[in-house]
Order: structure tokens, then C-alpha cells, then sequence
């Protein structure tokens, strides 16, 4: 349990409902940051394992696919799918790189269509940090639906833990708001 955990604090993991991904970036797992002193490429390798087919397998780079990698065959064909990529990709600015996998709907598989997806491996880029304005745009708006729901629910106690988590929520908007400028 304690390496488990670890792991997921390290950010060592993927979600899915089905395949098993892995994702390497010059050779870092998932989780872990590569440093780069000026814009470059970089190599990105990926190993898929599934019971079903897959339709698509995507890089990911700051949330926008960077290479995508359509597979067809057999749905009905017994035995695990195994895909890997290997390709490289420039990197211009500090970025943080994932890989996402697809396929078809399954009866034998809850919720929707075949789906997996790791968490990133970062790539920093002459010490730069990695920004998106508009994912903090996103996030500043996110936060204010949250305070709606806070606010409308009043689930609390206590008046001071609603102002505890409403602090809470106001304090990260703020951080965002810097990022998104």
C-alpha cells in the first residue's frame, strides 16, 4: 500500500477502463520531468496492452494531440492487443506530453467506449515553468461555478468550514488569475 501510494503522490499513474499504457519521454516514466536547456525534440515511447482492439492511440502535448496513430483489425480476435509508438516531437516551450488510447464500445466494458490515459511526463525547456493561459482561464470560471454550488448547497456544519473552503477556492482562483495573465 505504501509504494502505492507513493507512486500515485509521484504522479505515476493512468486512467482507464480497460488498456494498460506506459509512456516514456527520452527515456523519463510518467511523473517525472525532463529537462531540456533550449527547444528541441524529444523521444516519446509507449507500450498499449489491451484485451479489445483499439481504434486510436494519441500523443498528447499540452493538451492538443501531437501524433496520432489509428489501429484497425479483428474486433472479435482473441488474445491481448499489443501497440507501441515510437516517434520523436519537437518541443518549443515547457510542456507537459501524455499518452491517450481509444476504441470502440464494448458490452464487456463499463462505462462507454475503451479509454486510457496517463498522467503526464513534463518537459521544461531552459528552466521554464509550464503555463497555459487558457487552461487558468478555465480554471479562474471552474472555480466560480464551484462557489455557486457551495453557495446553493450550504452543506456545512459550521459557518466557519463554508468560509474555510470558500477562502480555500478564492485563494486558488487568485493563483489563477496570475497564470492566466
Amino acid at each position: 500500500m505504501q509504494s502505492w501510494l507513493a507512486a500515485l503522490s509521484a504522479g505515476k499513474t493512468f486512467v482507464t477502463n480497460g488498456p494498460v499504457v506506459t509512456v516514456t519521454v527520452n527515456g523519463y516514466d510518467i511523473g517525472e520531468t525532463v529537462s531540456l536547456e533550449s527547444p528541441g525534440s524529444v523521444r516519446i515511447e509507449s507500450q498499449v496492452q489491451s484485451c479489445f482492439p483499439l481504434e486510436t492511440v494519441d500523443v498528447i502535448v499540452n493538451g492538443q494531440v501531437a501524433f496520432s496513430q489509428s489501429h484497425s483489425g479483428n474486433p472479435d480476435a482473441p488474445g491481448i492487443v499489443t501497440r507501441r509508438i515510437a516517434t520523436s516531437l519537437p518541443v518549443e516551450k515547457s510542456s507537459w506530453i501524455a499518452v491517450r488510447v481509444r476504441g470502440g464500445d464494448r458490452p464487456e466494458v463499463y462505462d462507454g467506449p475503451i479509454l486510457a490515459h496517463t498522467s503526464p511526463v513534463y518537459v521544461t525547456v531552459g528552466g521554464a515553468p509550464i503555463t497555459s493561459p487558457q487552461d487558468a482561464a478555465y480554471f479562474v470560471e471552474w472555480i466560480d461555478q464551484m462557489l455557486t454550488v457551495v453557495d446553493r448547497r450550504n452543506r456545512f456544519a459550521r459557518p466557519e468550514d463554508r468560509e474555510r473552503v470558500e477562502d480555500l477556492f478564492r485563494s486558488a482562483q487568485s493563483c489563477f488569475r496570475t497564470l492566466d495573465e
